[in-house]
């Protein structure tokens, strides 16, 4: 998954704007902040892949088939969680989330 490094794409939506979140790790990547909707599809649509939250982004990836990892901390995923044979859902505390589950999953989908 190193490999994945230099095409990854951070997007942010307002939420993540206004924490100021730390992105000085991810220094090769491409960050996208608030794009519009239309923007927003034309890169899921584009993705090799999509990791993201319980959130609309997330769900839009996994219906446009992009292979996608749905991170859930306390909503229920059998309920509220993408669906489709390209999707993996991570579960857990979000605290204490371990990044190599999440990076498992994604394997999954990829190789």
């Amino acid at each position: 998954l190193a490999r994945l490094a230099d095409h990854l794409v951070i997007v942010l939506g307002p939420v993540e704007a206004e924490r100021g979140l730390d992105l000085t790790s991810f220094a090769r990547a491409r960050v996208v902040l608030e794009p519009s909707i239309d923007d927003l599809v034309a890169l899921l649509a584009g993705a090799a892949a999509y990791v993201g939250n319980d959130a609309g982004p997330t769900h839009l990836a996994a219906a446009l088939g992009t292979p996608t990892v749905a991170v859930f901390g306390p909503t229920d995923p059998a309920r509220w969680g993408p669906r489709g044979d390209q999707v993996r859902i991570v579960r857990g505390d979000l605290d204490a989330l371990d990044p190599g589950e999440v990076s498992a999953a994604l394997a999954q989908l990829l190789y």
